[in-house]
């Protein structure tokens, strides 16, 4: 499955980039999006960051449809 991930803030900053379209097989996690893009762009490592999928913040262990708009978002202020 393909699938579009979006860059916000800080992230997009820090990979030079604002989306692009990843080819995923059926039963990934958010867990294994998160090792895949630290393996992409090493300096992920390094960032504090959160992701949502259909715009809502997910858990590690949420399983990615084919219709999954994937989200990497910089921390929040509270305010």
């Amino acid at each position: 499955m393909t699938i579009n991930i979006l860059y916000f803030g800080l992230v997009a900053e820090a990979i030079q980039r604002t989306q692009e379209k990843l080819e995923l097989n059926n039963t990934t996690s958010v867990k294994e999006i998160k090792k895949l893009l630290i393996d992409k762009y090493t300096v992920l490592e390094k960032l504090s960051y959160q992701i949502a999928v259909d715009q809502k913040l997910a858990n590690d262990n949420q399983i990615l449809t084919p219709t999954s708009e994937i989200a990497i978002l910089p921390p929040f202020a509270g305010g």
